[in-house]
């Protein structure tokens, strides 16, 4: 059997399209292996709940912060960031919705950063750059 990290290096060889289908599927997968049809895993966690109540925590909890360094080690974000790419489709949902500070997350979970130095700093270009990136691997839903 596989491991995760073994499978991730293969899905980095793919084409964008089939990254996204490959995330589906074996996600569907999991689902299926476990039991679970509705986005749970075996042990009853509903990953989508799961996200939202980390984000919450994490607003919540860094509203104040100036300190991206404390926002990034925040434990409700790093515990999304250990999510790996099933938090993707999430991360990019909220970040076209409200952009934040979800670049760290990002970046550690794509080994990514499609975002040029000319745009460093400013969320709206950041949040850009990152769903152009999701959007052309089908992580973000046209």
């Amino acid at each position: 059997m596989s491991t995760l990290l073994e499978i991730e290096a293969v899905a980095d060889t793919l084409p964008p399209e089939q990254q996204a289908e490959l995330v589906t599927f074996l996600s569907a997968r999991l689902a299926h292996a476990s039991g679970a049809s509705d986005g749970r895993d075996s042990d009853g966690l509903d990953w989508e709940q799961e996200f939202l109540k980390l984000t919450q925590q994490w607003r919540s909890e860094t509203e104040f912060s100036s300190s991206l360094t404390e926002m990034s080690a925040h434990p409700a974000y790093q515990r999304i960031i250990g999510m790996g790419r099933l938090a993707l489709p999430m991360i990019f949902r909220e970040l076209a919705s409200e952009p934040d500070h979800w670049f760290w997350a990002l970046k550690a979970i794509t080994g990514c950063d499609p975002v040029p130095p000319a745009h460093r700093g400013n969320i709206e270009l950041m949040a850009a750059d990152w769903l152009a990136w999701g959007k052309s691997r089908g992580y973000v839903q046209p």
